[in-house]
């Protein structure tokens, strides 16, 4: 009788917690409500409707927040909102929503966090680097930005790991499956209808496509992160089980489209990251897996002959190129064609990056301050910069020198442990988000070799996985039929 009093004086301070957020937003949405009367506006309506309702979801169950963060990811900058120097956009405001809503709980009613890991030493000295480039900086609003997009991956991979709930895991990767093949439709979309500029126009009257993303690179590379969770859902679940067969189905769905809007991107970084993301599976599967993985490569090797038919898209003539071209050639002296433009242009900023670094070999020229210092060292035909060094070690090295590389690799070798330490684990659930780990890792710091892919809060999936990690360590998260 005394342990269920107790119990119920343990809950009290949650319910009040939940009333109160009720009763508030409950004023707010009214309010919300006198605006759209006033105004009239659809769009403004959806759009603050939307928002109360997200609101609502979130500081009730901030677990909710990770599903919709997957869909802001791709989809939040859309509309961004102008703060005084700073661009804010959903993710921006739902990170924010998220903490806030986690930090009342743990206020109200504080329940036990399990010991941190040791991965997140790494994390905090990563932090501790990152602040150390404001120092050289010569711009400190672009610096701030670098910092604060790291804050936020640090957020997330700590909220995720810590504060989220297990039995949503498996609504998280659904909604980053769904969020991946919603964009690679619009992707889709816009290579079928030529829906894009005269620079990414391709034979047939077709376009490369870009998704919401602006470029097709950042929006190839995006699904090219998310394709090998679909693929380790597919090697690890079992399509005959019942609460496995939905998330299944939806995976290899996922995959089909996703691969497609890929292809259709026609980025060359996305396809070496994707080819890079099957090795490591490969890697680091189990017999039964490869075998399936193999059967996977034939579909795809079978699927490339016949989209070069309806697509006369020589990929393996541009992968050569870049291999090629962009590491021989003098940016000077050469003769620019419409072949190899990009691919000059993207050795003039490699060449860029590395002059960085040799005038601030240790701490490098300052976090976020290669565009501010690119003019000083451009070469004479190619002055405009383009806001990083097109490989994120060079950039890494221009802006942090010797101590922010070291800081950086010992961050991705600290999600490589993680994933494998997971895979070798043994229960399913673990071993499936572990393999999307090391998958997601190859295809990143591969694609990586030729751009950088931490922009437009794309940082925030391995942040969101890497949680995911360690909060389903040993336990039952509801991704497989498995009793624990």
């Amino acid at each position: 009788m005394l342990t269920n009093s107790f119990s119920l004086e343990q809950r009290l301070p949650l319910a009040a917690l939940k009333r109160g957020v009720s009763l508030a937003l409950t004023l707010l949405l009214v309010a919300v409500l006198a605006i759209l009367i006033h105004t009239q506006s659809l769009m403004l309506s959806i759009a603050l409707l939307g928002g109360v309702a997200a609101a609502i979801l979130v500081l009730l169950h901030p677990t909710l927040g990770l599903c919709l963060l997957a869909f802001t990811i791709p989809f939040g900058g859309i509309k961004q909102l102008a703060l005084g120097g700073f661009t804010v956009d959903a993710s921006d405001l739902l990170i924010g929503l998220i903490m806030i809503s986690w930090l009342m709980r743990q206020t109200v009613q504080p329940t036990a966090v399990r010991k941190p890991g040791r991965w997140i030493l790494v994390l905090i000295l990563f932090l501790y680097v990152a602040l150390l480039g404001l120092l050289p900086a010569l711009d400190l609003s672009e610096a701030a930005k670098e910092l604060l997009k790291w804050v936020e991956f640090a957020l997330v991979w700590v909220f995720t790991a810590y504060g989220a709930d297990r039995r949503l895991a498996g609504g998280v990767v659904a909604s980053l499956l769904i969020a991946g093949s919603l964009q690679a439709l619009v992707g889709i979309s816009q290579f079928l209808s030529s829906d894009g500029p005269a620079s990414f126009a391709l034979q047939n009257g077709l376009s490369r496509a870009y998704g919401t993303f602006e470029q097709p690179n950042p929006f190839g590379g995006y699904l090219g992160l998310l394709l090998p969770i679909a693929f380790s859902v597919l090697l690890v679940l079992r399509p005959y089980r019942r609460r496995e067969m939905v998330l299944w189905w939806l995976a290899a769905a996922a995959a089909a489209l996703m691969g497609m809007g890929l292809a259709a991107s026609g980025s060359r970084g996305a396809i070496l990251g994707l080819v890079a993301g099957i090795v490591g599976l490969l890697i680091v599967a189990g017999p039964r897996q490869r075998l399936w993985l193999a059967v996977g490569i034939a579909i795809l090797a079978a699927s490339y002959s016949v989209w070069q038919q309806v697509v006369p898209v020589t990929y393996l003539e541009r992968i050569s190129d870049l291999l090629t071209v962009g590491l021989k050639v003098n940016v000077d002296t050469v003769e620019l064609t419409h072949a190899n433009f990009s691919l000059v242009e993207r050795s003039a900023h490699w060449l860029a990056g590395w002059r960085m670094f040799e005038r601030s070999p240790w701490l490098g020229v300052g976090l976020g301050q290669y565009d501010i210092v690119y003019p000083q060292v451009a070469s004479l035909r190619w002055q405009q910069p383009l806001g990083h060094a097109h490989n994120y070690i060079i950039n890494t090295m221009a802006e942090g020198g010797i101590v922010g590389l070291v800081s950086y690799l010992m961050l991705q070798a600290a999600w490589l442990w993680l994933a494998i330490t997971a895979v070798r684990r043994g229960d399913r659930s673990s071993r499936l988000l572990g393999l999307a780990a090391v998958g997601m890792w190859c295809a990143l710091m591969t694609h990586n070799l030729v751009d950088n892919l931490y922009v437009h809060y794309i940082q925030l999936l391995p942040a969101m996985l890497l949680g995911l990690v360690v909060l389903c360590r040993g336990a039952d998260c509801g991704l497989t039929g498995d009793r624990t």
